[in-house]
């Protein structure tokens, strides 16, 4: 078994996902759907900043939060 990572195919994948993404937002019902995720995507990134910055893990946020 082979386990090195083939950084390639996975470069190759995650073009294919941005081509296919990009194909999507020109269709209007989806762009108004993925726009209107924005804030709660923003939301989270603030969370992920703000507990790395704190040098917190995952499960320490978790139980700090309850």
């Amino acid at each position: 078994m082979d386990n090195r990572i083939d950084y390639y195919e996975i470069a190759k994948e995650e073009l294919g996902l941005i081509m296919d993404l990009e194909k999507q937002l020109k269709n209007p019902k989806f762009k108004k759907e993925w726009d209107a995720l924005d804030d709660e995507y923003q939301i989270i990134q603030n969370i992920v900043e703000a507990r790395l910055a704190a040098h917190m893990t995952q499960m320490e946020l978790s139980e700090l939060t309850g």
